[in-house]
């Protein structure tokens, strides 16, 4: 799947993910470093909790986290969880910054 804004920016996927039974915990995880994408990750039910090497942020409804390219990152969660992908080059300059966004069930219709 791919789609494209009007102003040009491209969504190249969007995943869902599910929580594993990893040791008698239900967590999931992701270790994220991207080059060519920048990651949006949200869940509509639950809190996660995203780690980089300098920071640990706890991302809860109605926010999702924007992760730029080639930041290097870590999803941890007992919850069903969503990450959207979207091509960095299409993206403008000013979206380089790891950022909460107000996102309140946009995607909705779409899980």
């Amino acid at each position: 799947m791919s789609l494209t804004s009007d102003q040009g920016v491209i969504l190249g996927s969007i995943e869902s993910r599910e929580p594993i039974l990893d040791g008698g915990v239900r967590s999931a995880s992701v270790d994220g470093f991207d080059r060519v994408h920048h990651s949006l990750i949200w869940s509509r039910n639950s809190s996660l909790e995203v780690r980089t090497p300098r920071l640990s942020l706890l991302v809860a409804a109605p926010f999702a986290l924007w992760v730029p390219v080639e930041h290097p990152y870590s999803v941890e969660t007992g919850a069903p969880w969503w990450m959207a992908r979207f091509v960095a080059g299409s993206c403008p300059p000013s979206w380089h910054r790891l950022t909460h966004v107000e996102f309140d069930d946009v995607a909705g219709p779409m899980m």
